[in-house]
């Protein structure tokens, strides 16, 4: 009977620790992930509309738009819409 039981406790032991590590590297870096996706969605947003000196995000539109359009930017100088394709392409970002 033990010489069953060990092999399963060790395997269990290690993908414990191995979880355990996984889990503590993610939250270590998830962050670190987060702050870059910021500063590449503001590069895009500054080529998008360069005029604009202060793009926040803003939920006025409150549904009354395209389905497509995932998000919206209000600047001083206008608008910047993220929007999401569908059909064949299924799934692109575009900036306008």
């Amino acid at each position: 009977m033990k010489s069953k039981l060990m092999p399963t406790l060790t395997l269990g032991a290690i993908c414990l620790v191995v979880a355990i590590l996984l889990a503590g590297l993610n939250m270590i870096t998830t962050p670190i992930i987060e702050h870059r996706q910021n500063e590449k969605n503001m590069e895009a947003l500054r080529v998008v509309l360069p005029e604009a000196s202060d793009l926040k995000p803003t939920e006025d539109y409150n549904g009354l738009l395209d389905p497509t359009i995932k998000k919206v930017w209000a600047g001083g100088d206008g608008y910047v819409f993220e929007i999401e394709t569908s059909g064949k392409a299924s799934g692109m970002v575009i900036m306008v």
